[in-house]
């Protein structure tokens, strides 16, 4: 099996080597090393089945044609060290406010929760810390049956009390406001013994354990003692913490003691931060990455030319968390004018924005809400702002702007993340959305944290936004982060029935009941505009055909721990 490569260095010389001799060569011509013999011999195939013998007869027949042998489904090896292609984590690896995809997919290998997503359906929560739990009083109270002989990865013995004190800890006002506003909810918590969590809510809901996805379990010592959760990496999961650098690579072991036997399959992953794409690109054609990151995806283009090069690299293709939007700053004219909002959303070329920021495999979608949830595809295309071709709804938007009695002279700014395509892309195409209403406009690219800061103080005119569920594909996360924090993000105050049918949606016990709600959210969306919706980008992941048991989920959120990932080599 492939060994971590332990020295930075070497890993960058590696890099540029690659960079410099090969643009992703085909499998011959790989500079990569030999694949070293697994660590147990592969499962046996079964054995062929000889061919039925013609019986000759009078009047020729043809032979019947042997029936191929089934091919055995190969029994996983364990062994090696998975090499993940990531990009350089955000400010806090605490699983407290872990917002942000690169941080996430370093940490979630190393953590339970107490339920979790299903990785062949995401939509579906199953235990994870938590054997089952029952929903009593109308939905108001959830009682956890908690695993028992699960250990902490320095030996000590998980109970109730630590997923207790967890939760109880997210719920401060000092977390991050996205985890937070998840479970708002919470009226009271309780570990009566080591095997039972009960959580009571301020009112009934269906929806609790989809919210409760996201939420990583700390040891209850460790949280008490406020300990430093950015170095004191104590889990309970697959995988267990070895080695990080801020500038280079995070790197995690197996955990001998993982509850579900058998597993992890892997010896350990090792991460390298590769901020440059070309790099990271180069890095998989010579073999030196196994697999990149889904908060390190490439675009379909570069992940094409990987492809082209390495026949056995496959593109695993994502659906985003996030919905790339344009969103307007209704406190400044004109957007504060329904209308003005309007001819801009019918202005906007959706088509042209799937084919340059999407490049043509995104989704269009009101919100970033997913399968039963979102207005069905047939019926968003029927829509005004979304229909072809165009013609019609040029000539409405016109006649709206007029109404609208802006200055002929007026330049909007467009407000977005220099460096990122996708955004860039729509910011350019809302611009020929301006031109098309005879508004002058400008591109304004700023760095993340200055974007961040501008959004949530309003310092905008229209912002090219990718807005996230991050706890997708359930729509509970669309609202979650604004809800807690009180922030205008989105503009989720233009209009009071959006949080009353999001809070509808998320106390709902009824499932067709709450896809009604979501559905009808959609709709009042698109009566008051707060922001134009745009489309659902695709992220494309390359990896290696080598590396199996990889099931990715919808975003960046769900199925990265690889406790049944391994490498048939």
């Amino acid at each position: 099996m492939f060994k971590p490569i332990r020295s930075t260095a070497l890993f960058a010389i590696v890099l540029m080597v690659a960079m410099v001799v090969i643009a992703c060569g085909s499998d011959e011509d790989s500079t990569a090393t030999p694949a070293p013999t697994a660590t147990r011999p592969a499962a046996a195939t079964a054995g062929p089945t000889a061919a039925p013998t013609a019986v000759p007869t009078a009047t020729p027949t043809r032979a019947p044609t042997a029936t191929p042998a089934p091919t055995a489904t190969p029994s996983p090896k364990t062994g090696g060290t998975l090499r993940v292609g990531a990009v350089a984590p955000g400010s806090s690896l605490s699983p407290l406010k872990i917002s942000l995809g690169s941080t996430h997919n370093m940490v979630d290998p190393v953590y339970n929760r107490i339920v979790i997503a299903d990785v062949d359906d995401n939509a579906k929560i199953v235990g994870d810390l938590a054997e089952s739990w029952q929903i009593t009083d109308n939905g108001a109270t959830y009682t956890f049956k908690m695993r028992t002989g699960v250990r902490w990865h320095d030996g000590k013995t998980f109970t109730a009390s630590d997923a207790k004190g967890s939760l109880d800890s997210v719920t401060r006002t000092d977390q991050d406001p996205f985890f937070r506003g998840l479970v708002v909810d919470i009226a009271s918590t309780a570990a009566p013994d080591d095997q039972t969590l009960i959580v009571k809510l301020k009112e009934g809901s269906g929806t609790f354990p989809a919210r409760l996805k996201q939420h990583m379990v700390i040891r209850k010592d460790i949280l008490d003692a406020r300990g430093d959760l950015e170095t004191n990496f104590v889990g309970t999961g697959p995988f267990k913490f070895s080695k990080f650098d801020r500038n280079t690579t995070f790197e995690a072991v197996r955990n001998p003691d993982y509850f579900t036997r058998g597993t992890p399959y892997l010896d350990g992953i090792a991460q390298f931060f590769i901020a440059d794409v070309g790099l990271r690109s180069a890095a998989v054609c010579s073999r030196n990455l196994d697999i990149v990151a889904i908060s390190a995806f490439f675009a379909l283009d570069t992940a094409q030319t990987i492809k082209a090069g390495a026949a056995q690299v496959s593109l695993d293709q994502v659906e985003s968390d996030g919905l790339l939007s344009l969103l307007f700053q209704t406190d400044k004219a004109p957007w504060g004018n329904i209308n003005a909002r309007r001819a801009f959303h019918l202005a906007y070329d959706r088509q042209k924005a799937g084919l340059i920021a999407g490049q043509g495999i995104g989704k269009v979608r009101v919100l970033p809400v997913f399968g039963e949830f979102s207005l069905p595809d047939a019926d968003i295309a029927r829509l005004p702002g979304f229909r072809t071709p165009k013609d019609a709804d040029l000539a409405e938007a016109k006649r709206l702007w007029e109404s609208v009695g802006a200055p002929r002279d007026l330049t909007v700014a467009i407000k977005t993340i220099g460096g990122r395509p996708s955004q860039e892309g729509i910011a350019l195409i809302a611009g020929d959305a301006l031109k098309s209403l005879g508004v002058n406009f400008r591109v304004e690219p700023v760095d993340v944290t200055s974007f961040t800061t501008d959004q949530r103080v309003g310092n905008y005119e229209i912002m090219a936004v990718n807005a996230r569920n991050l706890n997708a594909p359930d729509p509970a996360g669309i609202g979650a982060q604004f809800q807690a924090a009180g922030t205008t993000a989105l503009n989720w105050k233009l209009d009071p029935r959006v949080a009353a049918l999001y809070q509808q949606q998320n106390t709902a016990t009824d499932p067709a009941q709450r896809v009604k709600f979501v559905r009808d959210l959609q709709t009042l969306w698109l009566e008051i505009l707060p922001s134009a919706p745009g489309y659902v980008d695709t992220y494309v992941v390359p990896r290696w055909d080598y590396v199996k048991g990889v099931k990715l989920g919808i975003g960046q959120y769900n199925n990265q721990r690889h406790d049944a990932t391994w490498l048939d080599r």
